[in-house]
């Protein structure tokens, strides 16, 4: 099981390493389900700011495990972070 779980990380370090160097992710949301992690990601994209779910292949596999993994994370551009966060506290 911890070889799936390094196969994971590894997978969402590398795919964070694909964006470009300077832009540095920042999470705005935790969800204890993926749907609500989805539905955070289509808000924010619905209004221009690109999102990502690095924990979204954790949370497809093991999402059991993921109250004591800190749940599924929702990450933005740092650029982007005061807006995400300014859309999701007003719910809009």
């Amino acid at each position: 099981m911890l070889t799936e779980l390094n196969k994971i990380h590894t997978f969402s370090v590398l795919f964070t390493k694909e964006l470009n160097m300077e832009d540095k992710l920042i999470t705005v949301a935790r969800f204890l389900r993926i749907h609500e992690a989805y539905e955070v990601k289509m808000k924010l994209e619905s209004v221009g700011i690109e999102c990502f779910i690095p924990d979204e292949m954790y949370a497809k596999n093991f999402w059991f495990h993921l109250g004591g993994a800190g749940g599924v994370r929702v990450q933005v551009k740092e650029k982007d972070a005061a807006k995400a966060l300014e859309i999701l506290e007003k719910g809009q």
